[in-house]
């Protein structure tokens, strides 16, 4: 299972590329805009607090709805073998309801994130207490696991409920887990130090270019590495009877 979902969306990519590529390409150009607002933010020295605050959260809004639509073209596209979906000003249902429930992922993790953040006043206290951290991120990373499958369940138009998420992946392996914390971490930490040296570095084309372009870039490809994998596992998790359009995910 370990090497499947690691090494799995990597095969998958280069089995489907031609159709990732159609459907990662308006959702690159759309974060291609939204990076340049997050440089002109950076930059910025005259803005409110206000406004600034009020901008980045247009723009964390936007960053969902692009990694949504990523989501649902990447796997209808591997699992369905449909052409991926053009952009309409009016989303189909299922878009709208894989926007939400990103963003109560999004929600549950900004809450994690400020309850990590205040251990750190415990950890000065003793340094016993870094276990806390650790545990609130174990434990954000399971449950996240634990329900991700209903994303792919969306993106299908297969109507799953939480706690039929949760009695489908009851039986979750321990490699799905380290597979999905091993690629997690190192996808991020690879995204947060590109930004750290977009902000570091001091030449403005060499930041500009990380800023408009490489992050960008590292961004889709986490998204759709994240899909594949998220596919990989519903296909090893839930067998429903399938028509003959549907493509093996897991051969």
């Amino acid at each position: 299972m370990l090497f499947k979902l690691v090494v799995g969306p990597l095969y998958l990519m280069k089995l489907n590329r031609s159709m990732i590529l159609r459907g990662i390409l308006m959702p690159l150009l759309v974060i291609l805009g939204i990076q340049l607002g997050y440089y002109g933010l950076a930059e910025s020295v005259s803005s409110s607090y206000a406004g600034v605050l009020l901008l980045k959260v247009i723009f964390g809004a936007f960053d969902i709805a692009v990694f949504c639509w990523v989501f649902v073209n990447t796997t209808r596209s591997v699992m369905l073998n449909e052409p991926p979906a053009r952009f309409k000003l009016k989303p189909h249902a299922r878009d709208i309801k894989c926007f939400i429930y990103c963003a109560a992922f999004v929600g549950l993790w900004t809450v994690a994130s400020m309850l990590m953040g205040l251990s750190v006043y415990l950890i000065a206290q003793s340094v016993v207490f870094t276990v806390i951290p650790l545990l609130i991120l174990m434990a954000m990373l399971w449950l996240s696991l634990r329900l991700s499958p209903a994303l792919v369940g969306i993106a299908l138009d297969n109507a799953l409920s939480l706690k039929a998420v949760f009695r489908l992946t009851q039986s979750l392996p321990w490699a799905a887990f380290f597979a999905f914390v091993i690629v997690t971490v190192l996808s991020y930490a690879f995204s947060f130090m590109m930004r750290f040296i977009a902000n570091l570095v001091d030449l403005y084309w060499v930041s500009l270019t990380l800023f408009w372009v490489v992050i960008p870039l590292v961004e889709i490809l986490i998204s759709v590495v994240a899909t594949l994998m998220l596919g990989i596992l519903y296909a090893e998790l839930h067998q429903p009877t399938t028509p003959p359009s549907h493509r093996e995910l897991t051969t």
